[in-house]
């Protein structure tokens, strides 16, 4: 199974060594977050959790104010386990069936037709404002040359959205 929280704090911390706000800043700006769902409490538990483990160490800590902020740098079994992460990650499709949203509609009609219509268009609604989020991140990335499968990815990703809001668009349709 792949931990992804893992995968993306060793990865970053490959990068080079950070401390925990800085890595959820850059999950943030590379909208990592959104993508894979990653909660900032999340951050903190995987980074104690990792260095238990030994995947991580602290490098240094620093004080700012009445706060002690630890630096985490990657150890060597982490550096391995993260391969193995990211050997599983290449071997898994892009994006996965299997979504709880396709197996409930057997079942819509359970719910109040006003209420599943509500529901349906607050989904909606969601998707248009991830995709602009996405907008927004691939026109950050062609802005700062970045790399071609990162853009891609985003692109692949808007191109699921867009398949996805006219799915809900002709389900909206047929109970209109």
């Amino acid at each position: 199974m792949i931990h992804l929280t893992n995968m993306i704090l060793l990865g970053m911390l490959m990068e080079r060594p950070m401390h925990g706000y800085e890595l959820q800043q850059q999950i943030q700006s590379r909208r990592l977050d959104v993508w894979a769902h990653i909660l900032s409490g999340s951050i903190y538990y995987a980074l104690n959790k990792m260095e238990k483990e030994g995947l991580v160490r602290t490098e240094s800590e620093e004080r700012t104010g009445a706060r002690l902020r630890k630096i985490y740098a990657v150890t060597e079994q982490g550096r391995e386990t993260f391969k193995e992460l990211l050997q599983a990650a290449v071997l898994q499709p892009p994006h996965e069936t299997g979504s709880a949203f396709f197996t409930i509609l057997p079942w819509l009609s359970i719910l109040d037709s006003r209420d599943a219509f509500s529901f349906l268009m607050q989904n909606k609604k969601r998707l248009e404002d991830a995709r602009l989020l996405w907008e927004t991140r691939r026109a950050e990335l062609a802005a700062q040359g970045g790399e071609d499968a990162q853009l891609w990815a985003v692109e692949n990703t808007m191109e699921i959205i867009d398949a996805d809001l006219r799915f809900l668009q002709r389900l909206l349709a047929s109970m209109a």
